[in-house]
Order: C-alpha cells, then sequence, then structure tokens
C-alpha cells in the first residue's frame, strides 16, 4: 500500500523523542497509549561502547515501536566518525547493534516479521539511525510494513539511492539547524527517504 503521512502521528513521535531520556515519562506515555512489553537497550552510560544508540522497543499486538534517544555522554565520538563507506560508519554500527536488539526482541516475544509493522522515531543521533535502520528492513523486504518519522536527522548515506523504495522514512527538520546537513551534501551525502523542512 501506498505511504500516506500523518500528522497526529508525526506529534505523537517528536513528543516521544522529546522525553526519550526521561524513561519514567517515556514508560507513562507508552502505557497511556497502549504498548507493552517495553524494553529498554544501551541506555547506561559507557566509555567504551559508543557505537550505539539508546533503544526502546515496545509493542501492540503484531506492531513493533523503536524509539531512539538522541546523543548522550560518549555517543558524541561516534557522531563524528564518518567513515569511508557508502554510510555514516558511527551511525550505521549503532544501527546494526539496534537490528539485533530488533530482531531479539521478535523472537522473545514471539512476533513474525512477516505478519508485523515496524516502527521507527528519533532525534538526532537516534533520528540517523532511526534512518538507517528503516532503510536496511525495508531493504530487507520481510516485514508487513516499515516506517520511520524523524527529527533533526543528519545526512546517514552517500550511495546512490532510489528514493521512492524509502517513501515510508519522513525527515523532518528545521532548515536553520546545521546538524541536518552534516556529514555535507557537497561530499555526497543525502539521507534515506523523504525531508519536509518545517
Amino acid at each position: 500500500t501506498d505511504f500516506v503521512f500523518s500528522k497526529e502521528t508525526a506529534l505523537l513521535s517528536l513528543e516521544l523523542c522529546d522525553i526519550a531520556g526521561y524513561p519514567v515519562s517515556l514508560n507513562a506515555k507508552l502505557a497511556n497509549k497502549g504498548y507493552e512489553n517495553i524494553e529498554y537497550f544501551d541506555y547506561e552510560n559507557s566509555l567504551k561502547s559508543d557505537n550505539k544508540v539508546g533503544l526502546v522497543l515496545c509493542r501492540k499486538g503484531s506492531s513493533v515501536l523503536a524509539v531512539m534517544r538522541g546523543t548522550k555522554d560518549e555517543e558524541w565520538y561516534s557522531n563524528f566518525n564518518i567513515g569511508n563507506g557508502f554510510e555514516h560508519a558511527g551511525f550505521s554500527l549503532a544501527s546494526e547493534r539496534a537490528l539485533i536488539h530488533i530482531r531479539e526482541y521478535m523472537k522473545r516475544h514471539c512476533i513474525s516479521e512477516e505478519s508485523s509493522d515496524v516502527f521507527l522515531t528519533g532525534h538526532s543521533r537516534g533520528a540517523a539511525v532511526a534512518n538507517i535502520t528503516a532503510a536496511r528492513l525495508i531493504d530487507h523486504n520481510n516485514f508487513k510494513s516499515v516506517c520511520a518519522y524523524t527529527f533533526a536527522c543528519p545526512n546517514t548515506t552517500s550511495s546512490e539511492i532510489q528514493q521512492s523504495r524509502y517513501q515510508s522514512i519522513v525527515n523532518i527538520i528545521n532548515p536553520q539547524d546545521f546538524i541536518c546537513y552534516i556529514p555535507l551534501d557537497s561530499w555526497g551525502y543525502t539521507r534515506y527517504g523523504n525531508t519536509v523542512e518545517l
């Protein structure tokens, strides 16, 4: 089915991103919206594990929600790890880790990929990791649907991408926020999905 942008979903996503650093508030909001099996990953402070993202997974029936927290503590180092590949290395490594958590979560809660809807959201670093993770899940093509709403998403990839493939990834940015333009467009970087300027 064709993707349709939802302002209501965008506003809820923004609210979840805003409280992603406050587990008590986030738990209450998610429970109020009917989500269960709320689990946190990589929320601890660590000087040795900076290629990660704070990730919250929860479910409502066969729908899985992934909320990715913005930069915290030593994760800053990973933000500067652009690397030499077609994706920003720090964000890509964090995405690989997030994908493992998502798949293990689904297996643990007996959620089949073929019948599940996966929704991802995140702000800043969390937005970048959600952007790549959503693209990889779409490429995997084994889910009922994959959708992501990101906020203040940096550029994530320098590969030539068929954007129509990623129409269900929406990146909402403030055009005056320089974070959304690094790594630089002039270096060939962009992001997966559609970008909407506020």
